[in-house]
């Protein structure tokens, strides 16, 4: 879950500023225009999670290569086996509800904390309006109360669209009263409060992407503009309303809920007033054919954005590998996983390379030790048919790749062990075998040893993992490893 949400996060960073780089470019449009075009980018940011997975993918490298088995940092003999990573024990993630990971867990705490605010926001404005005491201000059909808890005109929308205006609406003259609320008729006329819930949901929605919060601020202030003009154009002198702005927001002394639409918001004051004066600024409405040419550019941004799959760059191919690309040699992987309890002591195997490790840390279990081993393919061959006729297998694991290319082998031991391998088997130009493999064993629920080698040999090999559980235990073997190199047709 973790991966598809910052797949969303990556996506919508994308798209958002994009809708940002838009915004710049078309600030010469009238208000509305701008407005009605950056909340269809806002609702396309939107919908993007909501595509996530729903539609086909193509996908798109733009992440860093991801890294492949460590090579050693001193140079390797042939026929000998090094250790590169040293052992590590780390406790696993405790398994989360529901398929959540703690990254998936904080994004959606912080989007319910949002919303709560928003609807706790919503409650308040509710409750103002109920107690409020009616006002007859000539806004027509829309309800319009006195309010104490303002200090500054707003409407919201509770079932119904609502105006509320401070107590000082007794003391101001008439003309400031026709400008207040021909301004938030506006609002509601434009449907802005609902335009503002779509913005405030995708800021909910996508909180941890501060490119969406920089577009929902700017369509309110777009949207504020746009009722500014609405006033201007029904005949209103434009320096008497700018005065009257100035006036209103002077009288603000608290922040008011979120889901509410007012009338002056201190830090966009100025350049309203500042383009109420300019008498070339644009006022018309947004056409039909804006809305069509919106519409269609949201369609064109949000889709490609919708179904890209952000992916990492391909790994570099070794020298070896590029050099046999025409024809790859196939190798094929066996793996004997051993029941606890066999002893390396107990064979008749010739050490042919060995590596000895101990964990270290605070983390690591002090009394544990572990060998890899190094044989020819075949000594190990007899070795392996007594132990499966004794029943000391567990289960032999195979699979068969090409040269250069990852296989992973899983498997499960006697004693509830989950054991993963990532093995590349790599023939290089002059027919040698270089194996490296990452090696993990998950021990019960708290801890895992992990190991990485490199092993290069003239001829196909056999791997022995063996790991003695103290310091004055007999070493048992975990398993072999067998690398075969298959003959082409």
């Amino acid at each position: 879950m973790s991966e598809a949400l910052i797949q969303v996060l990556i996506r919508t960073t994308i798209l958002s500023l994009l809708w940002l780089g838009i915004a710049c470019a078309m600030r010469k449009r009238s208000a509305a225009t701008q407005h009605a075009w950056l909340i269809g980018g806002l609702l396309g940011v939107l919908a993007v999670p909501m595509m996530h997975g729903a539609i086909h993918e193509f996908q798109v490298a733009l992440l860093p290569a991801a890294p492949s088995v460590p090579e050693p940092s001193d140079v390797l003999v042939p026929g000998v086996v090094g250790l590169v990573g040293k052992p590590r024990v780390h406790s696993s993630e405790a398994g989360l509800p529901f398929g959540l990971t703690l990254f998936s867990l904080v994004w959606l705490a912080g989007s319910m904390v949002i919303v709560g605010r928003y609807l706790f926001g919503l409650a308040r404005i509710r409750s103002w309006f109920k107690h409020g005491q009616p006002v007859g201000c000539g806004s027509g059909s829309v309800p319009t109360v006195v309010s104490e808890h303002i200090s500054v005109p707003l409407t919201a929308w509770i079932g119904r669209s609502v105006i509320l205006v401070p107590e000082s609406w007794g003391t101001w003259t008439q003309e400031r009263q026709e400008a207040v609320v021909q301004h938030e008729l506006a609002h509601i006329r434009r449907g802005d409060w609902l335009s503002q819930l779509a913005a405030r949901l995708a800021c909910a929605a996508l909180w941890p992407n501060p490119a969406v919060w920089l577009l929902a601020r700017k369509s309110r202030f777009l949207a504020e503009r746009a009722a500014d003009d609405i006033v201007l154009a029904s005949g209103f002198p434009p320096a008497r309303y700018a005065q009257i702005l100035l006036e209103t927001a002077r009288e603000v002394t608290a922040a008011l809920p979120k889901l509410s639409v007012c009338m002056a918001h201190r830090p966009n004051v100025a350049r309203r007033i500042e383009l109420i004066l300019h008498q070339r600024t644009e006022r018309t409405s947004v056409s039909k054919a804006g809305l069509v040419a919106g519409a269609l550019l949201v369609l064109g941004t949000s889709l490609p954005v919708a179904i890209m799959a952000i992916t990492r760059h391909q790994a570099p191919v070794p020298k070896a590998t590029k050099a046999i690309q025409g024809q790859p040699a196939q190798i094929f992987v066996q793996c004997c996983i051993l029941k606890p309890g066999v002893l390396f002591s107990d064979t008749d195997l010739k050490i042919f390379a060995e590596t000895h490790s101990s964990p270290k840390g605070k983390r690591a279990a002090k009394s544990s030790q572990s060998f890899v081993y190094s044989f020819p393919a075949d000594s190990a061959k007899d070795l392996i048919a007594k132990w499966k006729a004794e029943g000391k297998v567990s289960s032999e694991p195979a699979v068969r790749t090409l040269s250069g290319q990852m296989a992973i082998i899983k498997s499960t031991s006697g004693n509830s062990d989950k054991q993963t391998m990532r093995i590349v088997p790599t023939i290089d130009i002059k027919g040698k075998l270089k194996l490296g493999f990452d090696y993990e064993v998950l021990h019960g629920k708290t801890q895992s040893t992990f190991e990485s080698v490199t092993y290069t040999s003239a001829m196909p090999s056999s791997v022995v993992l063996s790991r003695r559980a103290g310091p004055n235990q007999p070493a048992q073997i975990v398993g072999v490893i067998t690398v075969k190199i298959v003959d082409q047709p």
